[in-house]
């Protein structure tokens, strides 16, 4: 490998000062070579994840993001009892998120409340837990079950309805998501879902998400927030207003008998 001599090193020092944008053609004026910009993107990550670790590293601002998932904004009082802070230490570490640019504060009234700057903050969290080795899960029983993951549903639920589609050709998976197979005209008879117009929204019609407690993919993006809204409105489930919480009603576990099939029979409850 070419070892970088003192002139070079002079010239990326130049680049480094010239480089505040982030446009590595910059490198050109000084011709610093392929090894340079090698150095600066390597620079540029680096302060891309010290970045990010400002934001996740404190298990309280991490505790605060867990809550911001269920996609509801919530009030700093109640993100500092989530994070077992006081008011104060929770302004603190709400601050920090602010700066980092994870969440975003919406004043109403005298009010104000807290919520994700964009639900891929979310995905990507849930899809970082999975990748990262493995540990014993904390989450209850029937969170794991059915749960929110910002918009869209997750936990069994959510994966069970992406392999049912799937199963029944419905969906297809590409590199980075689902497509709909042929018109979209299951998806509006099972759940009511106009497909054309969700397709015409800026946000990305279907990633994949990978799944925390099943460590496999569920459907986001708005068909995974479209479908968790038709099951709502149609009274299969019931979100708890303040935490990611799904309730599965009996009406629910009667359509998604019906539409999973034997294998959701083991999770129903009549409760």
């Amino acid at each position: 490998m070419h070892e970088l001599t003192f002139k070079e090193m002079r010239r990326i020092s130049k680049v480094n000062r010239f480089h505040a944008d982030g446009n590595i053609k910059t490198c050109a004026i000084f011709g610093c070579g392929h090894n340079a910009l090698i150095m600066i993107d390597g620079q540029k990550l680096t302060l891309q994840l010290e970045h990010i670790s400002q934001g996740v590293g404190h298990k309280s601002r991490m505790a605060m993001l867990a809550a911001l998932m269920g996609g509801r904004a919530l009030p700093a009082k109640e993100l500092a009892y989530r994070a077992g802070v006081s008011s104060q230490t929770a302004s603190s570490h709400l601050r920090v998120l602010e700066k980092t640019g994870f969440i975003k504060c919406i004043k109403c009234g005298r009010h104000r409340y807290y919520e994700l700057t964009h639900p891929e903050i979310a995905e990507g969290l849930e899809s970082l837990a999975v990748r990262l080795p493995p540990v014993p899960p904390v989450l209850p029983p029937h969170l794991c079950l059915a749960r929110l993951c910002y918009d869209h549903l997750a936990g069994r639920l959510g994966v069970m309805i992406a392999q049912t589609l799937l199963r029944d050709g419905v969906i297809s998976m590409n590199d980075t998501g689902f497509d709909v197979s042929k018109t979209g005209a299951d998806l509006e008879r099972i759940f009511g879902i106009d497909v054309a117009a969700l397709m015409t929204r800026r946000r990305k019609f279907a990633p994949r998400c990978i799944d925390w407690s099943e460590r496999t993919p569920h459907i986001a993006g708005a068909l995974g927030a479209a479908i968790a809204s038709a099951s709502e409105s149609k009274g299969w489930i019931k979100i708890a207003p303040d935490s990611r919480e799904v309730h599965i009603t009996r009406e629910g576990h009667d359509f998604f008998s019906q539409f999973i099939g034997k294998e959701w029979d083991a999770h129903r409850r009549d409760d």
